[in-house]
């Protein structure tokens, strides 16, 4: 039963971090634009705001693409944390 119910926690939290992880890569690839520009406002960032806001999304859509497949499943559920 305790096997079971890990299990079921498990895919809670894959399909949660799939939704989650999916919305907000693509949500700034289509707002390009704007998701760069609040970058470059950030002092700290602003060297590096045109890489980070093509990098970002990219890194967030591979995260997906790690936790969709078993055999990389925890690599993806690694570097969503």
């Amino acid at each position: 039963m305790k096997c079971q119910n890990s299990k079921v926690f498990l895919q809670i939290a894959k399909f949660l971090l799939i939704l989650l992880f999916t919305y907000t890569g693509i949500s700034k690839l289509l707002g390009h634009g704007q998701f760069a520009a609040q970058l470059s406002m950030q002092p700290h960032l602003a060297p590096v705001s045109i890489f980070l806001s093509g990098m970002l999304p990219a890194a967030e859509l591979l995260t997906v693409l790690l936790i969709l497949f078993d055999l990389t499943t925890l690599l993806g559920l690694l570097s969503a944390t």
